[in-house]
């Protein structure tokens, strides 16, 4: 789960996203609209890497939002797509919980 990621996607041979094509988790990733953090493509090269790697993923931009968005003390924070990011959040956990053998 990622809320707000920064650096996933480099130039750099130690990328993150060089790594995801192997993975066998199953990937969430929740970003701003707006985000200076999160230079353009970064949501498209890892739409594109994850869907050639048949990875389990959901990718999701909350429309309007800044940088921090779900972070109640600061001011940009907004309330519903936050309340989003968690629902997205506790379902991922939901599904995970399902295959633990504990």
């Amino acid at each position: 789960m990622s809320v707000c990621g920064t650096g996933i996607v480099t130039d750099q041979p130690d990328s993150p996203h060089r790594f995801l094509a192997v993975t066998k988790a199953h990937l969430v990733f929740d970003f701003a609209e707006h985000d200076p953090a999160v230079p353009p493509g970064v949501i498209t090269t890892l739409q594109s890497v994850l869907a050639t790697a048949n990875a389990r993923f959901r990718i999701t931009v909350e429309p309007g939002t800044h940088h921090g968005y779900n972070f109640p003390s600061r001011p940009i924070y907004n309330a519903v797509a936050a309340e989003n990011t968690w629902h997205r959040t506790f379902e991922a956990l939901k599904g995970l919980l399902a295959f633990s053998s504990v």
